[in-house]
């Protein structure tokens, strides 16, 4: 049976890695502890053990991910990078889509459609091939 303090601990490994994934930068670390706190409370309710065990497994993997992207710069590092970037840009989005005002064709319009779609499934398959938790 697992138990609340692990996952308490697991949240506070990934709040420190977190933060040192993307240097210590204000506004970057503040994206990130959004999306640990935003994982957390989507599973807030779960109880079965067989999907927590998996989700520890993942969060330690994710803790470990984190840790190799705050010490080497490398592709962990881009990945982070690019997740916090995603976010700003996404955010920035949801309050005034970039096309709000422009007649776009409509070939050009799809392509700004799924690129968003093409983004989550890459990091989809990262997640699942690396049994991580990145969001």
């Amino acid at each position: 049976m697992l138990k609340a303090e692990s996952f308490r601990s697991l949240y506070r490994s990934l709040w420190r890695a977190g933060d040192a994934s993307v240097a210590h930068k204000t506004r970057n670390k503040l994206r990130i502890r959004k999306k640990i706190r935003q994982a957390f409370e989507d599973h807030r309710a779960e109880t079965d053990q067989a999907v927590l065990a998996d989700l520890l497994e993942r969060g330690m993997n994710t803790i470990t991910f984190l840790e190799t992207a705050s010490r080497r710069r490398g592709i962990e590092h881009s990945i982070v990078e690019n997740l916090c970037a995603m976010d700003f840009y996404q955010s920035r989005y949801d309050k005034q889509p970039p096309f709000w005002n422009r007649k776009l064709k409509e070939h050009q319009r799809k392509l700004h459609d799924i690129a968003g779609d093409e983004y989550m499934l890459a990091l989809r398959m990262v997640n699942e091939t690396l049994k991580l938790s990145l969001r």
